[in-house]
């Protein structure tokens, strides 16, 4: 009994040995296939174009969006016209459901690109990026239940519902709840869904809290700068009064500019010349 626990002790120990020469061969640099200075040239060449693809997609759909006509084509929609919007067919189509179903809200989607540009461009990866764009989806939807709440999505003069179809719709069932007065939803909904959709975004962009310090430090300092901003206008340059040179007549008589040399001469000697003790003059002998 006692040989067999020994040989399967041996036994064991001889795996585990054998795990770790795998797992250090593996690891060792002759496997790589590129060197890896190599490889980190082009995994940073990578991020690289992976953020400027994100920059080109937020320009992309920041267009899109702005140029939005409820005359386009779209999937409801069909029209043999031209496309007024700039970024063209597909363009139309995707600024008409992302503002139809968001609204307004739908613009966080331009600064979660941007974000994601940020952070790739400083050479690091986004993680749970599937989780991060469904809590973006959901971050919209409760900034268009707050301004359902809020009736700021009736101030705004659009074509379309401001708060989005989705938002609109969370709301109009939450105050089917007969039981609660419509000023209490309202109050709670403005209450609870501004902070958590607020907080969903943040963790969804993804960046650190130094870089969102920094964007914070950056508009502030834009909006000072724009407040001490001044519009001057060029003021008349004014002679003083005593340097006025009062108009001669035409035919008057040039004034005196003659000046008496003793005068000046009796100046200079008051000024730089020093005083003698009259003792030393009638002591000194006059050779």
């Amino acid at each position: 009994m006692i040989c067999v626990l020994v040989d399967l002790g041996s036994v064991t120990n001889a795996v585990m040995v054998c795990k770790i020469l795998m797992i250090r061969k593996r690891a060792s640099p002759e496997n790589y296939l590129l060197p890896k200075a190599l490889k980190v040239f082009f995994m940073r060449r990578f991020s690289e174009v992976l953020g400027s693809i994100f920059i080109l997609l937020a320009m992309y759909l920041l267009v899109a969006l702005l140029s939005f006509n409820h005359s386009d084509p779209s999937f409801n929609t069909a029209v043999d016209g031209q496309v007024n919007n700039i970024t063209g067919y597909w363009g139309a189509i995707a600024a008409d459901i992302l503002l139809q179903y968001f609204g307004l809200p739908a613009y966080l989607l331009v600064g979660l690109l941007l974000a994601w540009a940020r952070i790739k461009l400083s050479y690091t990866s986004v993680k749970r990026i599937l989780l991060r764009s469904i809590l973006i989806i959901i971050a919209m939807i409760l900034f268009g239940v707050f301004m359902m709440a809020t009736n700021v999505s009736y101030l705004i003069d659009s074509v379309i519902n401001a708060a989005g179809a989705l938002g609109g719709g969370v709301y109009n069932l939450v105050c089917k709840l007969q039981f609660i007065p419509v000023e209490l939803i309202n109050v709670t909904l403005a209450l609870t869904c501004l902070p958590l959709a607020l907080g969903i975004t943040v963790y969804a962009f993804g960046l650190r809290t130094c870089e969102y310090l920094g964007l914070i430090k950056k508009l502030r300092n834009l909006t000072q700068s724009l407040k001490g901003l001044e519009i001057t206008k060029p003021t008349k340059e004014t002679t003083p009064k005593n340097n006025v040179v009062r108009d001669l007549p035409l035919f008057s008589s040039p004034p005196n500019l003659a000046v008496n040399t003793n005068d000046v001469f009796e100046d200079l000697e008051q000024d730089y010349l020093p005083e003698v003790p009259a003792d030393i003059i009638t002591k000194t002998p006059i050779v």
